[in-house]
């Protein structure tokens, strides 16, 4: 992957999803401390894909309008986006999928629906315990 072709910065990534670099890069370490991993170069600069653009805005999504606390809305967006990978047949198709997905545009209604799923559902299994 050509990082600088294929890729956003965080200056970029902020004003897609309308807020700041610092709420990117905060929301980002929390996003790995549960696993998910970003494109970074040497200098462990993160670069960002249309993939990890989907993801950040569902997070933006739980924590905003959801009012989920970080790690919280964090650890229902990774487990979210694992059970949506895990999903996958082979890598092959994987692979597939994830050039394809590069190429379309994803709407916002959609995400927030599946994002309300999946804090719905985060969100009985807390009640429960």
């Amino acid at each position: 992957m050509n990082i600088k072709q294929d890729t956003i910065n965080a200056e970029e990534m902020a004003k897609r999803l309308n807020t700041t670099s610092s709420n990117i890069r905060k929301w980002c370490i929390e996003l790995e401390k549960h696993g998910y991993e970003f494109v970074k170069d040497n200098r462990k600069k993160r670069y960002y894909s249309l993939i990890d653009q989907t993801l950040l805005s569902n997070l933006k999504y739980a924590i905003q309008e959801k009012k989920l606390p970080l790690e919280i809305a964090a650890m229902t967006v990774v487990k979210g986006f694992d059970r949506n990978r895990s999903s996958s047949i082979t890598q092959e198709e994987h692979s597939k999928t994830e050039e394809t997905n590069r190429e379309l545009t994803v709407h916002q209604e959609y995400n927030n629906h599946t994002t309300d799923v999946v804090l719905n559902t985060m969100k009985e299994q807390f009640e429960q315990q």
